[in-house]
C-alpha cells in the first residue's frame, strides 16, 4: 500500500479556515455585513427571552424601536404585548391574527373572572372585556408589524405544545386543570415543519409590508426542561438548536431580504463561561458583545 500525501488543493479555492483562536473570530469569522439599519430605521424583535436583551439595548441606544403597549396588561418586553414568543408556530400566529385572521377551537383559558391568552405569555384580561382588549391588542401589533422595515426573530425552541384538532400552538405547556390527553399534545417540531411556518410568516410580510427585512438568530439561551423522555435534557437542546439552525439556514437561502445572525454561534465559541449562574441565561457583558456584533453587522 502506498501513502499518499495530501496536498493543500483546497487553497485554489474561496474557502473560510476555521480559527485556530477565539481572538480571531471576532475578527475573521463573523465579518459579513448587511447594513441595513440606521438610527431611524424602524426595527422590532419578536422571539424568545433574548429578544428582550435586543429589545432593551436598542431602546437604551438611541434606534428606532416602537412600543405600543395596552395599558390593561402588565407585559412590557416586546413593542405591542406579544411576550416572550419561544416557538415559530406563535410567531406565525401573532402574524396570522394581526393582518388576517387566526381562529382556533379554543381561544381562552379560563381561570376565575379571568381569560388567560394561551398564545402569549402571561396575558390575562377580565372575563367580560376581553375581546375589546384583545382588539385593542391586534390593532397595535397591526401598526407595528406593518411600518416596521427590520424585523427581529429570535428562534428559541422546536419542543411544543398544542391542539390536536387544529394545530393551533400554545406559549407553554397546558396547566394540570386544563389537561385533556384526546386534545393536547406534546410535539417535537421537524425541520420541514418550522420552514412552512416562516413561509407562511414571509407571505404575510410580503403581503402587507414588503419593505421588512428579516433578521433571524437561533437564541443561545438553552432549555430550562424538556418533556421529552427518550434523552437527557442537554441532548434535547441541542437537538432543537441544530434543528431551528438548519430551518432557518435553509428558509434564507431560498428568500430574499432575510439575513442570519450567528448569537448562538458567537456566544458558545467566542467567549469562556458565556452564562451567568444559573447556566442558561447570558450575562450582561456577553449581551453587550453580542449587540456589538449586531451592529457590526448590520449598521449603517
Amino acid at each position: 500500500m502506498q501513502n499518499i500525501k495530501t496536498g493543500k488543493e483546497w487553497k485554489n479555492f474561496e474557502v473560510q479556515q476555521y480559527p485556530g483562536d477565539n481572538s480571531r473570530f471576532y475578527r475573521e469569522v463573523f465579518n459579513t455585513r448587511y447594513p441595513i439599519i440606521d438610527k431611524n430605521t424602524p426595527i422590532s424583535s419578536i422571539g424568545s427571552c433574548f429578544a428582550v436583551e435586543i429589545a432593551n439595548h436598542l431602546s437604551k441606544n438611541g434606534y428606532n424601536y416602537p412600543l405600543m403597549q395596552d395599558e390593561m396588561t402588565q407585559e412590557r418586553k416586546s413593542s405591542a404585548d406579544w411576550g416572550a414568543v419561544y416557538n415559530v408556530p406563535c410567531m406565525k400566529q401573532i402574524y396570522q391574527y394581526s393582518f388576517e385572521s387566526f381562529n382556533p377551537i379554543v381561544r381562552w383559558w379560563e381561570k376565575g373572572n379571568y381569560v388567560i391568552d394561551p398564545f402569549r405569555r402571561d396575558i390575562a384580561y377580565d372575563k367580560n372585556r376581553k375581546e375589546k382588549f384583545f382588539k385593542r391588542h391586534a390593532q397595535n401589533s397591526y401598526k407595528i408589524l406593518n411600518n416596521v422595515e427590520v424585523m427581529i426573530f429570535t428562534l428559541g425552541m422546536s419542543e411544543v405544545w398544542r391542539d390536536k384538532r387544529d394545530k393551533s400552538t400554545f406559549w407553554r405547556v397546558v396547566p394540570k386543570r386544563l389537561y385533556d390527553k384526546n386534545i393536547h399534545e406534546f410535539h417535537i417540531m421537524t425541520v420541514d415543519e418550522i420552514i412552512d411556518d416562516l413561509y407562511e410568516i414571509k407571505r404575510i410580510i410580503n403581503t402587507y409590508n414588503p419593505k421588512c427585512k428579516m433578521i433571524l438568530t437561533v437564541s443561545p439561551v438553552p432549555f430550562f426542561a424538556t418533556f421529552r423522555q427518550d434523552t437527557d435534557v442537554i441532548s434535547a437542546n441541542f437537538n432543537s438548536k441544530a434543528t431551528l439552525k438548519v430551518a432557518v439556514d435553509q428558509f434564507i437561502r431560498n428568500t430574499k431580504n432575510t439575513y442570519y445572525f450567528p448569537s448562538y454561534e458567537y456566544t458558545l465559541f467566542n467567549h469562556i463561561n458565556p452564562y451567568k449562574k444559573d447556566n442558561r441565561h447570558v450575562s450582561p457583558k456577553v449581551v453587550n458583545n453580542i449587540m456589538k456584533l449586531f451592529e457590526r453587522i448590520f449598521v449603517k
